[in-house]
């Protein structure tokens, strides 16, 4: 095999364990198996659990580290934790099985007769004929919330097992970076209150969303309004108004803060990207749409630069999406998805549509096609870059362009200090932990 050929290696220092399929409290047996090679490279890995019969959802937790799935088997329903089962129910919604970000607790609503429940490390909390909102854990995983429906027009956030009290509806529940602190908003009587632990806050009460609540560097970022529109206000120094705002995003070290804005100019709506108070250009909206992609604002690690995504021109005429970074147009698609700088800023990856396929392109080139593309990751030195791709059903793990073999899932990876990419994988109805990397 020649020297440059790439090869999945499997870090077998991880620890192995192989989970039968007979159902809730079946204890895990070892076993080491090999991955049949893939396209471009060898597989070695080490085989975890085995899949029962009946899965019908899998999920991941946000490092990667650790996944979990819904059994469905003679009219009961369990959920699998790294190989540990739980108790049986007559239901688990599929949607509803949330992780924490390390992966060492799960939570999920589940149902006895015409008792619903939440259950939190495997025990329940207060019974209730209404299914519970889906759970939330804090950054640090050491906090859990979620919301409580006694009955029908009445809910009640449930932080660390403790009922706060009772309102209309509840909304998002957010925790601050540190974990310490949370906010959502609640309705009541037709009246809407910000709760901030646990309190009603009058300093963030006309706050529609409590994602701006806890920012980096503990900016304050207020919403007004006036007869001119809305504004945010940072830090006390009210901004311009416009008829239409985004959520602001701010800086890894919250020196910058942008956001999309709206205006109607010359009988058009326009958006435009606002950033430490200077607009940008102007792109096309339509109807409460401000042209531009939101979610797709972001940061370098640094702070030294700042990438978004504009629409050119009329939805029904074929308008394509502009990537914009550090105020360049750098290409047009008909979709754009995630936006990721390199750790030190130099470099630049998307995700694009083009003709109903999805390609990454990396420094202005576009790299193969596929049916959908995530979970894009460059190293520590930026020398190298990953993401995973979907072909006929099955995802892959492409490095620097280059795909490996097919899976049923994969969970999100990352890269170690070696390089190596790490992550969980099902293949052939197995959990396998494995690292691919270069020779």
């Amino acid at each position: 095999m020649k020297s440059n050929t790439w090869i999945m290696c499997a870090t077998l220092a991880w620890g192995l364990a192989m989970l039968g399929c007979a159902g809730p409290g079946q204890q895990p047996q070892k076993a080491v198996t090999p991955i049949a090679s893939g396209e471009l490279f060898e597989a070695r890995a080490t085989q975890l659990w085995e899949l029962d019969a009946g899965v019908t959802d899998v999920r991941f937790s946000a490092n990667g580290a650790s996944i979990a799935w819904i059994v469905a088997k003679d009219n009961k329903q369990w959920v699998v934790h790294d190989g540990s089962a739980g108790a049986a129910y007559d239901e688990i919604p599929s949607w509803s099985v949330v992780l924490s970000p390390d992966g060492n607790r799960a939570a999920y609503p589940a149902r006895k007769g015409a008792s619903w429940a939440m259950v939190i490390d495997g025990k329940e909390g207060d019974t209730s004929p209404i299914t519970p909102g889906v759970a939330r854990f804090s950054p640090d995983g050491s906090h859990v919330g979620y919301t409580a429906k006694p009955e029908p027009r009445r809910e009640a956030m449930v932080m660390d097992g403790q009922r706060g009290p009772d309102y209309d509806i509840i909304g998002l529940l957010v925790f601050s970076p540190d974990s310490k602190h949370t906010a959502y908003t609640a309705v009541k009587q037709g009246e809407e209150f910000m709760i901030v632990d646990g309190k009603e806050s009058e300093e963030f009460k006309n706050l529609e969303d409590p994602r701006a609540i806890f920012t980096p560097g503990g900016r304050r970022v207020i919403q007004s309004g006036g007869n001119e529109g809305i504004s945010w206000s940072i830090d006390g120094r009210p901004g311009k108004a416009y008829q239409g705002l985004g959520m602001p995003v701010l800086s890894p070290d919250g020196k910058h803060v942008a956001y999309w804005a709206m205006r109607h100019e010359s009988g058009r709506l326009n958006g435009r990207v606002v950033l430490d108070g200077k607009e940008g250009p102007a792109f096309d909206g339509t109807g409460e749409f401000p042209g531009l992609h939101g979610d797709a604002m972001t940061f370098s690690e640094d702070s030294k630069h700042f990438a978004y995504v504009g629409r050119r021109g009329k939805i029904r005429a074929g308008a394509l999406w502009a990537v914009v970074s550090d105020a360049k147009e750098l290409g047009s698609y008909e979709d754009v998805g995630q936006i990721v700088y390199s750790p030190d800023g130099t470099r630049l990856a998307y995700a694009v549509e083009q003709k109903g396929m999805w390609a990454v392109v990396l420094d202005g080139k576009m790299e193969p096609a596929f049916d959908a593309v995530r979970d894009i990751r460059f190293s520590r030195d930026g020398q190298s870059h990953t993401y995973q791709a979907k072909r006929h059903g099955q995802w892959t793990v492409v490095i620097d362009g280059q795909a490996g073999g097919a899976y049923d899932h994969l969970g999100p990876s990352r890269i170690n200090s070696a390089g190596e990419v790490e992550g969980l994988a099902v293949k052939d109805g197995h959990v396998w932990r494995v690292a691919w990397s270069k020779r």
